[in-house]
């Protein structure tokens, strides 16, 4: 695993103590349901604990804990929408799945440089997850408005049924700088922790531009975090208190396929300034627009800088 997220060992150990306080939930409730069918809250924290420890890995790109526990809690998502049961096969499957990413986090302890092999186990539970009909491409267009590159974040997202479950609620995809993050030395463990509390994350996934293994350490690497959330109210509002460094979003129109991009601003008290903006007497009235206006040119400005990048890029990969 690449282990160059972590700035300090205080940061594997706080990582280790919250991942290993997951697994040890999930394996005590695996336990319960050798013994007796699970209650919902029961099958709801075993999701949870899966879920919320593919999340933590992905802040920081480790990707074989991501891919195990992603299969893991694609068995517990069915099992609580009761397209799946736990009979003698899901549980040993599960327990497989548990057990590996313990080991996963003992390498990790030692800071392993071995690569441990996960297909197996991965595959054992893809195999007991029933195959849902393939879509009427039909029926479901491409997606509009959102970059291509934040696309592998829905995988494996049932957009049918986050349809029902979003019902009264607003859907976002959220673009999250983690180099930024690390620049500013922020306790990402603590970070995903605040995300939690306050949204609901149907999914995450790390996404970056380049092999991660060829830029060390992980600061100095354009490293991202796509995750698609739900929540209830005005997003900005939700997020304010986490104190987030500059970051983007897309409303999502699920129905339709479409995504309006929306950019987030740090908050006001959070922004270093090297000198004072004085609003000349008489003019205040007229501030509000100019705000709005020099937003939208900031946001233009924002597009054609992200398109030029990424063709910049594309032709610099073909020279290589």
């Amino acid at each position: 695993m690449d282990y160059s997220a972590f700035d300090s060992d205080a940061t594997i150990s706080e990582f280790l103590d919250e991942a290993r306080t997951n697994m040890t939930t999930v394996n005590r409730r695996l336990l319960e349901a050798e013994r007796g069918p699970l209650q919902t809250e029961a099958v709801n924290e075993l999701f949870r604990g899966a879920h919320s420890l593919k999340g933590l890995a992905g802040m920081f790109n480790l990707a074989p804990i991501c891919q195990t526990t992603h299969a893991l809690e694609t068995v517990f998502d069915r099992i609580r929408k009761a397209t799946l049961t736990f009979t003698p096969e899901v549980i040993a499957a599960s327990f497989e799945a548990v057990d590996l990413i313990g080991a996963l986090l003992d390498d990790l302890a030692e800071k392993s440089a071995s690569e441990r092999e996960i297909s197996t186990t991965v595959q054992r539970l893809q195999a007991i997850v029933p195959a849902k009909p393939e879509p009427v491409q039909a029926n479901h267009p491409a997606w509009s408005g959102i970059p291509e590159m934040m696309l592998p974040v829905f995988e494996g997202v049932d957009l049918s049924d986050l349809v029902v479950e979003s019902a009264g609620k607003t859907v976002w995809l959220l673009r999250l700088p983690v180099q930024e993050l690390l620049a500013r030395q922020r306790d990402l463990v603590q970070t995903w922790l605040e995300l939690e509390r306050v949204l609901s994350i149907v999914a995450v996934r790390p996404i970056g531009s380049g092999d991660p293994s060829l830029w060390v350490p992980l600061d100095r690497f354009d490293w991202q975090l796509g995750l698609v959330v739900m929540t209830t109210g005005d997003l900005q509002d939700r997020l304010a208190p986490l104190l987030l460094p500059r970051h983007d979003g897309w409303n999502l129109d699920l129905t339709k396929r479409t995504g309006e991009r929306r950019i987030f601003l740090p908050a006001p008290s959070t922004i270093q300034a090297g000198g004072n903006l004085t609003v000349k007497e008489g003019m205040e009235q007229h501030l509000p627009i100019w705000l709005a206006e020099t937003q939208e040119e900031l946001e233009g400005l924002d597009e054609a800088l992200w398109s030029s990048s990424t063709t910049t890029g594309a032709m610099r990969d073909s020279w290589l």
